[in-house]
């Protein structure tokens, strides 16, 4: 804070700058004379108690610096998770174990817990924590990988198609694993002695749920980093009870639904022009001889929210 630590003087010296002098144990019989020191020494020790108050910050400041200056400072690192949802009510899973390749020492266990998401929580903007190191191996982390319990189970909304997923009467589907449970993400991240890494990862429900159309579902989680998070497109759909959305630039497709209120967030595509496409589930819209909306000419810029408001569709 001042380039230097400052230090606190002995009593014996602050005393010295008080502006009477102590005379020991003596009592004071002029009423005035001791209505005066008595004042003083209220001022005297509410400045104490101030530049105590200003040493210490000054002294907390000292030593965040110095520990900033240490080479090879271990830093924090977080994961955290959103989901790009599905149509579906609910994807319960368990994750067993985060943890992140350090490209120096190896793989680095973030988190060893078992936890259970319901991952359609976290859905348009929102995410959850799932991994946390207050003191990561500094170096530069090239994957990480999540890992899970091999059951997982699929809720399907209450005016799920029957006749769709094979005739089923139950909503509830334990899901059929397919391939590995360990699940890598590539990423890019360096820790050192002046920063730490904050990843989020985008777990992908439409694209990771596959109907057989027999009552069996097979599941394959495909998750990414969201390598900007502050770049996005928002809004609201409005006469719809959910809907389907697309966003498309031609070569990358990004999927996603509404959730209860008709809101929805895309994040972490590409700086471009886009076309938003609006599929509704409701069958009043597709009575009316038009089931899609297509939206051109949405502009995404890097860092920064495109807002397109309140879409109505007709």
């Amino acid at each position: 804070m001042y380039g230097r630590r400052l230090r606190f003087l002995p009593f014996e010296l602050l005393l010295m700058a008080w502006p009477f002098h102590y005379k020991g144990r003596k009592r004071i019989e002029n009423p005035k004379t001791r209505m005066t020191i008595m004042k003083k020494m209220k001022f005297f020790s509410a400045a104490l108690v101030s530049i105590a108050l200003v040493l210490g910050a000054c002294s907390k400041e000292d030593v965040k610096s110095n520990n900033n200056a240490q080479d090879n400072e271990p830093q924090s690192f977080k994961v955290r998770m959103t989901d790009n949802p599905g149509d579906y009510k609910a994807l319960d899973v368990q994750i067993t174990s985060v943890q992140a390749f350090n490209a120096q020492s190896g793989w680095v266990v973030l988190d060893s817990s078992v936890q259970s998401y319901n991952v359609l929580d976290y859905t348009n903007g929102s995410d959850v924590e799932i991994a946390y190191q207050e003191e990561a191996d500094s170096g530069n982390y090239t994957l990480l990988k999540i890992v899970f319990e091999p059951e997982a189970t699929l809720t399907l909304n209450e005016n799920f198609d029957s006749i769709a997923f094979g005739g089923i009467a139950n909503a509830v589907i334990n899901v059929d694993w397919r391939g590995s449970n360990e699940v890598l993400i590539e990423i890019n991240e360096n820790v050192n002695s002046e920063q730490g890494a904050n990843v989020l990862v985008d777990f992908d429900v439409a694209n990771s749920i596959e109907n057989n159309g027999d009552g069996s579902v097979d599941f394959t989680p495909v998750i990414n980093e969201v390598e900007n998070e502050s770049t996005r497109v928002e809004g609201q759909v409005v006469a719809t009870a959910n809907a389907m959305l697309m966003l498309t630039n031609g070569n990358d497709t990004l999927t996603s639904y509404v959730d209860a209120s008709g809101s929805f967030t895309f994040m972490g595509m590409q700086e471009g022009v886009y076309d938003l496409i609006v599929k509704p589930a409701t069958s009043e819209l597709e009575d009316q001889g038009q089931s899609t909306f297509t939206f051109s000419n949405v502009t995404v810029v890097e860092g920064q929210t495109t807002s397109m408001g309140q879409i109505e569709l007709q």
